[in-house]
């Protein structure tokens, strides 16, 4: 059984803490697209560096009951890892500023230091 997406977001932004993502986002879309739950996005510094930050993360995903999906475009920067509910977009930072994801989704992100389930992320 899935864990609550609140409490699975705090486990993948210490994963993605520990494992030194940088500029770490998290985007509240429930109110705004009809599936989708939340996108989390991190800044990763080197292709390797990306591979081990989208295993980390869909090993905890699944662990937490999640169907997990990994979609690693080594020519384009980008690895989503899809688990329904949750999406974390894994970027290089040449990439994360072209496809600017932020700003496509801007009335989705949570500001600041977010709480989600009285813990902050």
């Amino acid at each position: 059984m899935k864990n609550d997406n609140k409490e699975t977001l705090i486990e993948i932004k210490d994963i993605l803490e520990e494992k030194k993502g940088v500029d770490i986002t998290f985007m509240d879309l429930s109110g705004i697209h009809s599936y989708l739950h939340y996108f989390v996005i991190v800044t990763a510094n080197s292709r390797i560096h990306s591979r081990t930050l989208s295993a980390e993360v869909s090993r905890k995903l699944v662990e937490a009951g999640f169907n997990t999906r990994v979609t690693p475009n080594e020519p384009s920067g980008w690895t989503i890892v899809d688990a329904f509910d949750i999406v974390v977009h894994i970027f290089l930072e040449e990439e994360r500023d072209y496809y600017n994801l932020e700003y496509l989704w801007a009335d989705a992100i949570l500001p600041g230091v977010a709480s989600i389930g009285g813990q902050t992320v």
